[in-house]
């Protein structure tokens, strides 16, 4: 119950999307995506810090996610979010960069083949420091390590949007439930 708390209170700080004052760069790249059109996303040993809480969730290089110790779903080079227990696809990125979550359904966000996330009228993205710009300015300030390159921003940021998905589908937690 604990862990299951945790991550929520990680979910949530990460559904606010990016920190500080920064602006994500307006993205230019005009993408079109083919029927034949793939995902491709890359997988290494990469950490998403909360920088004011110092935790982080880990993004292992054979795509499983953990948080605090718990390993519930892995992310794969092909774009899907999937739980380990019973291989259930939970989110998936399709060629065009959207987004669809455990329904099925479009969730109204996008992730551009540069690494930019798009939803609504703002946008995230990850700096050359690795910290999430643009967003929510009064967010909690977060850090990708080791997102050396486009592919691997990209699995990040997916990862980040299918966290933030699940947070916002999930019902708050019980207030009057005790551990």
């Amino acid at each position: 119950m604990m862990k299951t708390l945790s991550l929520a209170l990680l979910l949530a700080a990460v559904t606010a999307c990016g920190g500080g004052s920064k602006s994500a760069p307006a993205t230019t790249t005009a993408t079109t995506a083919s029927m034949d059109a793939t995902v491709e996303l890359a997988l290494a040993e990469m950490k998403v810090i909360d920088l004011n809480k110092n935790k982080a969730l880990l993004i292992h290089a054979d795509g499983t996610i953990e948080l605090e110790g718990m390993k519930a779903a892995r992310v794969t080079t092909d774009g899907k979010i999937v739980k380990i227990d019973t291989g259930e696809v939970g989110f998936t990125l399709s060629p065009s960069g959207a987004v669809s979550g455990p329904d099925g359904k479009d969730l109204g966000i996008s992730l551009s083949a540069d690494g930019v996330i798009t939803t609504g009228d703002k946008t995230i993205s990850i700096d050359a420091a690795g910290e999430l710009i643009g967003g929510n300015p009064d967010a909690p300030r977060m850090k990708i390590e080791g997102a050396t390159d486009v592919k691997l921003k990209r699995t990040a940021l997916f990862v980040l949007i299918a966290l933030t998905g699940s947070a916002s589908a999930a019902p708050p937690p019980d207030a009057t439930a005790t551990p």
